[in-house]
Order: structure tokens, then C-alpha cells, then sequence
């Protein structure tokens, strides 16, 4: 496993392709702005199980947010395997997933046959925690512990 090298304008047209309702809640429109997130916010990316995620709110010896973004068709289980990599490669002790209330039944169960439990609700909460002012929305925890 490793980190990946990734053209912003590359990751920028992927995420326009997979995630773009997330893009808007961010207030991510153009590439200039989405550049300016990766860099304000120290995102990480690794290929990960058919596709890529995103790694926020690292903490090395402690957790990571992992957002993974899979191409078409290629959303099925996690082999633990797989995750023991990405603990041993980050060197963390939990991985977590947030998602919103308004995603698919299909992450949900990914993440339960994956093996992360869901450890709550976060109520009205702000999808970019460093622009406040962004739209509110609950969001789901989800959690594996190494």
C-alpha cells in the first residue's frame, strides 16, 4: 500500500464523476478550490479495494477518516486482509467512515460486511468541519478497531 500522487485536476474529475453532491456540499465548484481543500486540509490519497479513498483526520498511532470513492461495479467487501494493510500501513488503531444521511442503502451494508459497526449520529453536522458555514447534515459513524 501506499500513498498516491494524484493530479488534483485527476482527482478533482473523479470525484465530479462519483461524488459530486458532496463536492456541492462542500462548496468545492471549481478546480482552483479544491485545490486550495487538499492542501488546507492535508487530504491523503491510497488505492484502495477497486478504486481510491481519501484519507482526512489522520492521526498516526490513532485513527483515520477514510472516504473511499469505488468505481462502478466495484463496490464489495473489504477483505480483512485489505484492512489490516491500511492499519499497519497508517499506523492506526481505528479506521472510521462518515456517511450521509442521504447516501445509499449500498455503503451501509458495504461497511457491515466489511466488519465496521455503527456507532451513532451526528446531528446538523457540518460536512467540511473547516467552513463552517457549509450546509448541516446528519451523518452516520462507522468504525473499525484494529
Amino acid at each position: 500500500m501506499q500513498w498516491l500522487k494524484l493530479e488534483p485536476n485527476v482527482l478533482f474529475g473523479l470525484l465530479n464523476l462519483f461524488a459530486t453532491r458532496w463536492l456541492q456540499m462542500c462548496g468545492i465548484e471549481t478546480l482552483g478550490k479544491f485545490e486550495t481543500w487538499l492542501k488546507e486540509r492535508n487530504v491523503k490519497v491510497i488505492k484502495f479495494h477497486g478504486g481510491i479513498a481519501f484519507i482526512l483526520d489522520y492521526f498516526p498511532g490513532h485513527k483515520l477518516t477514510l472516504h473511499p470513492l469505488f468505481f462502478p461495479g466495484e463496490l464489495r467487501n473489504a477483505p480483512q486482509t485489505e484492512l489490516k494493510k491500511l492499519f499497519e500501513f497508517a499506523d492506526v488503531s481505528r479506521i472510521e467512515v462518515k456517511v450521509l444521511e442521504t447516501a445509499g442503502h449500498t455503503i451501509r451494508r458495504w461497511l457491515r460486511e466489511s466488519g465496521f459497526e455503527k456507532e451513532g449520529v451526528l446531528r446538523n453536522y457540518s460536512v467540511d468541519h473547516l467552513s463552517p458555514e457549509k450546509p448541516l447534515i446528519s451523518t452516520e459513524i462507522w468504525a473499525i478497531l484494529r
